[in-house]
């Protein structure tokens, strides 16, 4: 046994109870966000006039980029007298925001303060557009459609060709083709994701897969490592690899592709950063407990734990803010370093609307994006970062240019 695997051992043990146990037999209670990175967004609509200091960016029709709350039928009388709106101080004017669009000849930036979208080289024109995911240091495009022999559910059908968009970049770079579902995930540095391929279209989605860590224009950085049956890939941390076991996305296994062994498995996975792992035993006084991958440390946030798997969450590219909605439906910010936990007023609204939130660019400034499920009424968005007291926000009173937007017709 190696001293990482010592370590990791010992953390985990000690996060579970007082038995010994072997590797592969221990159980951490934890849950996936990684498939949950984009939280789909329909009938959206963002104003012409946003502002903040610089132009911010926001994935549509492949979603926003995080997590939240989404479109409830529960109805208003029963949400606990919570407001139905973000409150906080008023955006400042006269800035822009850049929204990454699919359109009829590819993938765009759509700015709402010129009402054009530039296009993005590099991306051809495709029948139903693309669907966007968040990665360190920018996106990953792939085709919304394609055809397979079998159900998707059941085999891994034709390969789908991924494209890189950097953070305001307007040109794409070809990552290369793999599993068209979920072919490309995240890797622990940023510029590097993991590609997933199958030896034949009709094979088993619970066979053997191939993953290989290749930079963002599809440059090996590694040998291509042979996945263990009945797993599909997760995402990389540190060293190692999160797989989904069975693909019930609720129990994951810490795998080292150099040795092809188990370190230990997962349940209840909260939010992943590139070496962290968060994550709840979900006892009723259980708390949200941290995990940092290459120290094997382990450490309680004083955030609540006892329902992870109704918890949002997402980590910065970086890993050190954790995002998180609270049981009240508070939006707070724990700083994994310093272990400190800061609530954002303002940010508790009702079940009877949606709210959405991720970090811009993946760095430090929260984006919120909150409205009502169903009926008439604008959109808000709005956006805190350290330092601040309170939410800035904006409302989106022209809910037909999100329409426009996501049809490409703009």
């Amino acid at each position: 046994m190696t001293d990482i695997e010592r370590r990791l051992r010992n953390a985990m043990h000690e996060a579970i109870d007082s038995e010994e146990a072997a590797p592969e037999e221990l159980i951490v209670t934890v849950k996936k966000r990684h498939r949950r990175r984009v939280a789909r967004v329909t009938g959206a609509a963002i104003l012409a006039a946003m502002a903040i200091a610089v132009p911010t960016v926001i994935a549509l029709h492949g979603g926003f980029a995080g997590v939240g709350r989404g479109p409830s039928t529960q109805p208003a009388s029963t949400t606990s007298g919570l407001p139905a709106k973000l409150s906080g101080l008023p955006m400042p004017p006269g800035k822009n925001f850049e929204l990454l669009i699919t359109t009829a000849n590819g993938a765009g930036w759509y700015s709402t303060t010129t009402h054009k979208t530039e296009p993005i080289q590099g991306l051809p024109a495709v029948a139903f557009g693309y669907q966007f995911n968040r990665e360190n240091g920018g996106w990953v495009a792939s085709p919304i459609n394609y055809s397979s022999p079998c159900s998707i559910t059941v085999c891994a059908g034709p390969p789908a060709t991924f494209y890189f968009i950097a953070e305001g970049s307007r040109t794409a770079s070809r990552i290369g083709a793999g599993y068209a579902q979920d072919g490309v995930d995240p890797g622990s540095r940023g510029g590097t994701v993991w590609l997933v391929t199958y030896p034949r279209v009709t094979t088993s989605l619970l066979a053997s897969s191939f993953a290989q860590l290749v930079s963002s224009a599809g440059s090996p950085l590694g040998p291509r490592y042979q996945l263990p049956a009945n797993y599909l890939m997760g995402r990389g941390v540190a060293n190692y690899l999160l797989l989904d076991v069975n693909t019930n996305q609720s129990r994951f296994a810490l795998w080292d592709p150099r040795t092809s062994r188990v370190l230990g498995y997962f349940n209840h996975v909260v939010a992943q950063g590139p070496e962290q792992i968060v994550w709840s035993r979900g006892c009723e006084s259980c708390q949200l407990q941290v995990t940092n991958v290459p120290s094997g440390k382990t450490f309680t946030t004083p955030i609540p734990g006892r329902q992870p798997d109704a918890l949002n969450a997402t980590l910065s590219d970086d890993g050190r803010l954790l995002a998180v909605q609270l049981p009240s439906g508070e939006l707070a910010v724990y700083n994994t370093v310093t272990r400190s936990l800061i609530r954002i007023p303002g940010t508790a609204i009702s079940k009877a609307d949606f709210e959405y939130f991720d970090w811009q660019n993946g760095g430090h400034r929260l984006i919120i994006r909150a409205g009502p499920n169903s009926g008439p009424g604008p959109d808000q968005l709005a956006y805190w970062q350290p330092g601040d007291a309170h939410l800035h926000v904006a409302t989106i009173r022209d809910p037909g240019e999100m329409a426009q937007i996501e049809t490409g017709t703009v």
